[in-house]
C-alpha cells in the first residue's frame, strides 16, 4: 500500500532533479579540486544535457515574470518606470521582443512560456534593462543639478536684488528728509521731485581710486586726503572782480564730513589742471539761505569769514548732506531778499524775482531772475506714483494718430462712414470737369482778342505751428531697460523739454517722455521747415478756352499774371519773419550768467 501511495504521489508532482558536485574530499570551503569538479561533471551528463539544451530553446520562461523584468525595454508596456500595458501577458512578451528587435527565428511563444534559443539574446536584454536604468539615473541626476543650480541663480538673483533695492530704499528715505528740510518754504524744480531721482552725492567721481580719473585730480586738489567725500557736484561760484561787479564762474564742489571745498578747473597749455579756491570747516557754517522759487542760487553763512554763493543744481540733495554732517545744526532759511557779507566782510544783498519769460535762472546785477515752478509742497514722487503713461512703450505712428483724433462724443463707425463719404465726393469732383462759366453780354461785345484778368488765387494755408520746446537730432543709437528712460534713434528728432547741467535731458517723442544722454544729441537744435504749399493750378483764361486764336500779346499778358501769381503764392516771404521785426532771440544756457557788460562797473563788488 505504502509504494502505491509514493508513486501517487511522485506522478502528481513535477520532479526536479538535483545533481551535487563536491569540490573537494576535506568538506573545506576554501578548496577546490579541479580534477575531481571535472570527472564528477562528466560521469553525471551535465555536458550532454547543456548539449541538448542549447540544441533546442535555452531559456524557457512564463508569461508574466517575462513581463515583469523586461517590461521597460518597451515604450507600450512602461512609460517614466511605470507598467502601462493594459492587455494581457502574452501579447505583452510579443510587443516587448519586437520592440527590442530581436529576430522572429530566436523566440517562440508557447501556451503558458515563452521560449528563447540563444543565451545571448537573454544576456542582450539584461544589458539593455541595465542601460536603462543607468539612463534613467543619470537624468534624475540632470534635472537635479539644474534644479541646484537654478535655485542657486535665482538665491544669487534675489539677494543682489535685495542689496539693490535696500541702498535705494535708503537714498530715498534720505531724499525725503530733503523734502522734510525744505518744510514746503521753496518751489520745487521738475527733475527734483522725478521718481528716478536719488541722491547718489559724488556726482563727481571724487571717491574714485583711479588715477586716470578726473575725480581723482579733484580729491587732489580738495586735499582731502583719505577723507571720503559724501556729495560733489559742479556749481556756478560768484567770484568777485576787481573794479567790477562779481559773476558766477563754474567750479567744482567738495563735501566731506568735516570740509566744504571749491575747487577751480582750468586749461594752461591744453593740460587740464586743478586749484584749490576756498576750504572751510563744516563747523564754520551758521546756515543755508534760499529764495523761495525755484533756482539753485545758494547762499552759506560763515563764522567770521566771507560768506559763500554759489548756483548748485542739486540744491536739496546739497542742503540734506551738510545737515546730516553737521547732526542737524545746519538749517534752511527761505528769503526773496538775502544778505551776506563779501569779501571785505560788508552786507551786501541779493534779490530774486519772478520772470516767466526766462527758463532758467539769470544772474545780472545782483539779481536773479527766475520762472515759476512747482508748488511749494510738492513732494518727491515714488515709482507707484509715477504716471502709468510715462513708462508705456512708444506708440506706433497709426496708434498714435488714433488716439489723436477722437474728441468728445467721437462716433468711430460715423466718422469713417463721414470720411469715406467725403472721400467719394473728392474722387466725383476730380473726375468730373468743372462746368464752363458762362460769358456776361459785356464780354461778347468785347473785341475778340481781349479778355479779363484772372482772379488772384486763394492764399495759402497757414503755415504749421511752430514747436514749443526745442528739436534735437540723435547722433547714435540708445536704449535703456529702465523705467523713465528713452531709447534714441540715430537720425530721429526730440523735442527736449528740460536741460540739465548732470548731463540728462528731459526728452518727448511721439508723446513719451523720458530722460536721455544730452551728449547722444546734436548740441544745436534743428530749425523749424516751414514748406509752404503748392499754388493750386489756374485754369487758363476763358478767352484762350474759346479763342485760341486771339491776340498773341494779350495771351502773353494773360500767362504772365498767371506766373506772377503762382510765385507770389510759392515765395517763402509770408513766413519768414524779417530781420527787423524779431523778436528776442533768448540766449543760450549759461551766456547771460557768465558774459557781464562793462556797464556794471558801478556797482562794483565791495
Amino acid at each position: 500500500v505504502s509504494a502505491n501511495e509514493l508513486v501517487t504521489k511522485l506522478m502528481q508532482s513535477q520532479p526536479s532533479y538535483i545533481r551535487t558536485i563536491k569540490p573537494n574530499e576535506n568538506k573545506s570551503p576554501s578548496e577546490f579540486d579541479v580534477k575531481r569538479v571535472l570527472h564528477q561533471v562528466k560521469y553525471l551528463g551535465l555536458c550532454e544535457n547543456i548539449r541538448i539544451r542549447r540544441a533546442g530553446f535555452a531559456y524557457r520562461q512564463t508569461f508574466e515574470k517575462f513581463v515583469e523584468r523586461f517590461y521597460l525595454l518597451s515604450s507600450q508596456t512602461s512609460y517614466a518606470g511605470d507598467f502601462i500595458w493594459t492587455g494581457g501577458s502574452k501579447e505583452a512578451c510579443i510587443q516587448i521582443l519586437k520592440d527590442t528587435d530581436i529576430k522572429s527565428e530566436e523566440w517562440q511563444i508557447g501556451t503558458t512560456k515563452v521560449f528563447i534559443r540563444h543565451p545571448e539574446v537573454i544576456w542582450g536584454l539584461e544589458t539593455m534593462r541595465e542601460r536603462y536604468w543607468h539612463g534613467m539615473a543619470q537624468r534624475i541626476q540632470t534635472a537635479w543639478r539644474k534644479y541646484q543650480a537654478f535655485r542657486a541663480a535665482k538665491a544669487t538673483k534675489i539677494q543682489r536684488v535685495w542689496r539693490q533695492k535696500r541702498q535705494a530704499f535708503e537714498l530715498i528715505k534720505f531724499r525725503e528728509h530733503g523734502d522734510g528740510l525744505l518744510g514746503g518754504k521753496k518751489e520745487r524744480r521738475r527733475f527734483s521731485i522725478c521718481s528716478l531721482r536719488t541722491f547718489n552725492g559724488d556726482y563727481l567721481m571724487v571717491n574714485s581710486r583711479d588715477k586716470h580719473t578726473r575725480g581723482f585730480l579733484l580729491r587732489e586738489a580738495a586735499q582731502i586726503g583719505s577723507e571720503p567725500a559724501v556729495f560733489s557736484s559742479r556749481i556756478e561760484f560768484l567770484v568777485p572782480r576787481a573794479m567790477r561787479s562779481a559773476r558766477p564762474m563754474p567750479r567744482q564742489l567738495v563735501v566731506t564730513k568735516d570740509h566744504v571745498c571749491i575747487v577751480e578747473e582750468k586749461v594752461v597749455d591744453g593740460l587740464v589742471q586743478h586749484a584749490l579756491v576756498s576750504k572751510i570747516d563744516v563747523a564754520a557754517i551758521k546756515d543755508l539761505a534760499m529764495s523761495p522759487y525755484q533756482d539753485g542760487w545758494t547762499v552759506v553763512h560763515l563764522m567770521s569769514q566771507p560768506d559763500l554763493v554759489f548756483n548748485c543744481e542739486f540744491k536739496t540733495e546739497m542742503l540734506t548732506w551738510l545737515n546730516s554732517v553737521s547732526q542737524g545744526r545746519i538749517h534752511l532759511q527761505v528769503n526773496s531778499t538775502i544778505s551776506y557779507n563779501n569779501k571785505n566782510m560788508k552786507s551786501t544783498q541779493i534779490k530774486f524775482v519772478k520772470n516767466e519769460a526766462v527758463q532758467r535762472a539769470v544772474f545780472e546785477k545782483k539779481t536773479v531772475q527766475v520762472c515759476s515752478g512747482l508748488p511749494a509742497g510738492t513732494r518727491s514722487q515714488t515709482i507707484r506714483d509715477r504716471p502709468a503713461g510715462s513708462t508705456a512703450s512708444r506708440p506706433k505712428p497709426q496708434q498714435q494718430q488714433q488716439r489723436a483724433t477722437p474728441t468728445a462724443g467721437y462716433n468711430a463707425p460715423a466718422a469713417a462712414r463721414q470720411i469715406n463719404g467725403n472721400a467719394n465726393v473728392q474722387k466725383q469732383q476730380r473726375a468730373t470737369p468743372a462746368p464752363q462759366p458762362v460769358q456776361s453780354a459785356v464780354q461778347s461785345t468785347a473785341p475778340s482778342g481781349s479778355s479779363r484778368r484772372p482772379s488772384a488765387p486763394p492764399p495759402p494755408p497757414p503755415p504749421a505751428a511752430m514747436p514749443k520746446h526745442p528739436r534735437h537730432k540723435a547722433l547714435f543709437d540708445f536704449s535703456d531697460a529702465n523705467s523713465g528712460m528713452l531709447s534714441l534713434e540715430a537720425g530721429q528728432l526730440y523735442e527736449v523739454l528740460e536741460k540739465n547741467d548732470s548731463g540728462w535731458w528731459l526728452g518727448s517723442r511721439n508723446g513719451v517722455e523720458g530722460w536721455i544722454p544730452s551728449n547722444y544729441l546734436s548740441p544745436e537744435p534743428e530749425a523749424a521747415s516751414h514748406q509752404a504749399p503748392h499754388a493750386p493750378v489756374i485754369p487758363p483764361p476763358m478767352a484762350m478756352r474759346n479763342n485760341p486764336t486771339g491776340d498773341v500779346d494779350n495771351q502773353q499778358l494773360d500767362s504772365m499774371a498767371q506766373l506772377a501769381a503762382a510765385l507770389a503764392s510759392r515765395s517763402p516771404s509770408n513766413n519768414v519773419t524779417p530781420t527787423s521785426e524779431k523778436g528776442h532771440v533768448p540766449a543760450r544756457p549759461g551766456m547771460n550768467r557768465f558774459a557781464q557788460e562793462d556797464s556794471d562797473e558801478e556797482e562794483a563788488w565791495e
